[in-house]
Order: structure tokens, then C-alpha cells, then sequence
């Protein structure tokens, strides 16, 4: 009985024994290994992952990702008009967009295709050329307030889409048939910004431009440029909503941002874009400017759209990339109620937003706006306040289903086989009423 008591006691001594120093380590070892498999494990899907991203930012991922558009928005919502934006913040953080990419062009156009000789610019002047030359030059580049002396065509948002532009620019007979070459005269087209991303040919689109742009200024007329928020983006170096055959035309993303670097000559050429222009055409003085000013952003940056443009010129000019990002997040007239990206005159119309309009007219010392940025639902060029406010953008890229529908502003009435102009409305003060312009079917 006693024995049996014993062996009794002597089992539950070793059932509650303390574990040996060997137990010890061999449990700490098994929790370690676990611990450095588990990082191993993160370290590789990690790896995985920035394979995967450097695939798709040189252009290189599968059809089923170029297809299929982000549902993650950020800074451009370009919704039609009518419908509320669900995102319409900046969040200028460098994140890749898969991009629809339908266009169908198979074409590879290297940037270094570029001519920078045939750049129009104030510092390649001869000392020597004429006078005239020299301000028709500055007048149609550089100048804030211009004079149109014919009929002024406006060209919205393209969004990489060559065919549309052409189609566009034939429409309005300032470019012929075969061989692209400037037959406006003395016309005035004003592209009211958003030539880069979503679809694939920017490239081309910047050596048709820069084409146009010599023949216009040897013939009187003149092609007036304006930055949009994706031009602003790309110079950023921020490319989410570039298409990766877009991408591949530059010979991928390190090239892209080269070629888009403050000392390239794309680059100098997007820094130098307006933000706002006054055309002045016989008594009329049209603002045109990406998606709006507010009439404190204009009071904010000097007072006048000359101080604007100065204003956007001296942050741009000197900075990379990076140091551009930095600027766009921290500066209050480049966010998201600024001149590239306010959504507020796309709002319903209303008294309070024409008095705001009416303000700002009177700080530009204009009498209308034209803006693109917001694509309008109906295909057509929207108009507001009495006709001083006209939303241009059609949707002419194939990407928002390329609605070739513009806006001209003639001097007298024109017709040509091509394509069909109503009749100008000349007001009794001599302001010329915009008309739209669309393709006969």
C-alpha cells in the first residue's frame, strides 16, 4: 500500500517538473524558425509583387490588365456632366493605372523622333529674323492676352487619340485631307489641354502640333496650347493614367520620364504652357483655360491672368519631378478648385454661380469662358449664364467615345463640302455668338 502511494507521488512530481534548460531552448529555437519562415515568406510575395509592378510600368503586362480600366480614381474623375464625382481629391502619390487600351494603332514612334530644332521657342530666334516674325511668334506662344484676326477653333480634351484630332482639325478646314498640312490661314486654334494619357498617341499628337503650329505662324493664324492636369501630371512624373503602349512609343518608363524632364525638350515645352488665355476677336475677349478659375484663385496669383500664367511658369520652370509633386500637394491654387482640376463650374447652373462667373470675367477683363475638362453628356458643347460660359469638351477621344463636336467662333459665315457651320450672330455691341460645329452624316 505503501509502495503504491509512493509511485503515486513520485509521478505527479515528474508530471509537474519544471521543463530542463534543453526544453527551453528547443522551444525558443521552434518559435524563431517560425518567426524568420513567416519574414522569408513576406519577403518573397513582396518580391513577387515589385516584379510584377516593373513589368507593368515598362509596358510589358498581359492584354486581360491593359483592358481592364482602375476603379480606384484619384485626381481626373472626366465624368460626364450631370453626374456627381465619387473622388475628386489629388493625391499625387506615383500609383500605375491599368489603362484601357482599345485604340488599335500598332505603330511604335520613338520620342527621339521629336525635332527640338523645329520647337517654337523664344531663345532659338535669330538675332537677325524680322520684327513681325519675332511677335507673331511671342503673340501666339507665349503672350496672355492674344488677338485673333480670323476665325477662332476650339479643339478639347484629345486623350492620345491622333484620329479624332485629325477628323477634328479637317472639320473645322484648317488642316487638309492627305497630307496634314496647315490650310486655315489666318485661324486661330485654341486646345484647351489634355493631350497626354489614356490613349496611345501623344507622341504623335506633339509632332503633329508642333507642324501645325510653324505653317499657322508663317500663314497669320496660330495654334494656342493650354496645359490641363494631365499635362501637369506628367511632368510630375506621375503616369497612373498612361496607357502602356503610350508608354512603350517612349521606350518605356524611364525614358518617359527623361523625355518629360526638366531639360528635355518636351519637358521646357509642357512647363511653358499657359494656364489661361484672352483671345481678342474684333469686340469679343474669350478666357479659355483647362477647367475654370475662381475668381480668388485669380486674386491669390496676382490679380490678372497674366500674373497666373507667371505664377504656374516660375514654380514649373525650375524644378524636377519630385520637387513638382511636392509643390502640387502643398500649394493652394494647384489643388483641387484650381484652373486644371475645379469641377465648380460644371455644377447646375444657378444665380450664384453666374455672379461667380461674372467676377471672374470681370478680373480677366473678358466677356465669356470657355473651359474642356468636364465631358458633357450630350456629346455637344454646353452653354451657361447667357452664353458666357461654354463647356467644350465633347468627348472626342475614342476613350469617352469620341464626340466630334467643336466650338467656332467666326468672323463672318463659311462653308466648305466638308463639314456644315451655322450661321454667325453678330450681337449690336459687334460680339461674335459661338456656334457649334459637328461633322454632316
Amino acid at each position: 500500500m505503501r509502495q503504491t502511494q509512493h509511485s503515486s507521488h513520485v509521478a505527479r512530481r515528474r508530471t509537474n517538473r519544471l521543463p530542463s534548460w534543453t526544453e527551453k531552448y528547443q522551444a525558443r529555437r521552434r518559435r524563431h524558425m517560425l518567426i524568420i519562415s513567416l519574414f522569408f515568406l513576406l519577403f518573397i510575395i513582396l518580391l513577387r509583387l515589385s516584379y510584377l509592378q516593373w513589368q507593368v510600368m515598362n509596358g510589358n503586362q498581359s492584354s486581360r490588365n491593359i483592358d481592364r480600366p482602375t476603379k480606384k480614381i484619384y485626381v481626373d474623375t472626366d465624368i460626364p456632366s450631370g453626374r456627381e464625382p465619387e473622388n475628386d481629391h489629388i493625391d499625387l502619390e506615383l500609383i500605375h493605372n491599368e489603362n484601357k487600351d482599345d485604340f488599335g494603332q500598332d505603330a511604335e514612334l520613338k520620342v527621339d523622333n521629336f525635332d527640338e530644332s523645329a520647337e517654337v521657342r523664344m531663345d532659338d530666334i535669330d538675332e537677325d529674323q524680322d520684327t513681325d516674325s519675332e511677335e507673331k511668334i511671342k503673340n501666339c506662344v507665349y503672350a496672355s492676352k492674344v488677338f485673333a484676326p480670323g476665325d477662332v477653333l476650339v479643339i478639347p480634351d484629345i486623350h492620345g487619340d491622333i484620329t479624332s484630332l485629325r477628323e477634328a482639325l479637317r472639320l473645322g478646314n484648317v488642316m487638309d485631307e492627305s497630307q496634314d498640312k496647315w490650310i486655315g490661314g489666318n485661324t486661330f486654334v485654341v486646345q484647351t489641354g489634355d493631350i497626354f494619357d489614356r490613349g496611345p498617341d501623344t507622341v504623335e499628337i506633339l509632332d503633329l502640333f508642333e507642324k501645325l503650329q510653324t505653317e499657322a505662324i508663317e500663314n497669320g493664324g496660330c495654334i494656342v496650347q493650354l496645359m490641363g492636369n494631365h499635362e501637369f501630371l506628367n511632368i510630375a512624373g506621375d503616369f497612373r493614367y498612361a496607357s502602356a503602349k503610350e508608354t512603350r512609343k517612349f521606350g518605356g518608363i524611364t525614358e518617359r520620364k527623361a523625355a518629360l524632364d526638366l531639360d528635355s525638350a518636351i519637358g521646357d515645352y509642357l512647363r511653358n504652357l499657359r494656364i489661361a488665355v484672352v483671345l481678342e476677336q474684333g469686340d469679343t475677349r474669350s478666357l479659355f483655360v483647362h477647367a475654370g478659375l475662381l475668381p480668388k484663385m485669380i486674386e491669390d496669383m496676382g490679380g490678372t491672368i497674366s500674373s497666373v500664367n507667371q505664377y504656374f511658369r516660375e514654380k514649373l520652370q525650375s524644378c524636377e519631378q519630385r520637387e513638382i509633386k511636392k509643390i502640387a500637394k502643398s500649394s493652394y491654387p494647384m489643388l483641387e478648385n484650381g484652373p486644371l482640376w475645379s469641377r465648380y463650374f460644371a455644377g447646375v447652373e444657378s444665380e450664384y454661380l453666374c455672379k461667380t462667373l461674372d467676377k471672374t470675367l470681370e478680373l480677366a477683363s473678358a466677356d465669356r469662358m470657355i473651359i474642356g475638362h468636364t465631358v458633357q453628356s450630350g456629346g455637344v458643347p454646353t452653354f451657361k449664364c447667357d452664353n458666357k460660359l461654354v463647356m467644350v469638351d465633347t468627348g472626342l477621344s475614342k476613350y469617352y467615345g469620341g464626340n466630334v463636336a467643336l466650338l467656332i467662333l467666326q468672323r463672318e459665315s463659311q462653308m466648305n463640302s466638308n463639314n456644315q457651320r451655322s450661321q454667325s450672330q453678330v450681337g449690336e455691341n459687334g460680339m461674335v455668338s459661338p456656334q457649334i460645329l459637328k461633322p454632316q452624316k
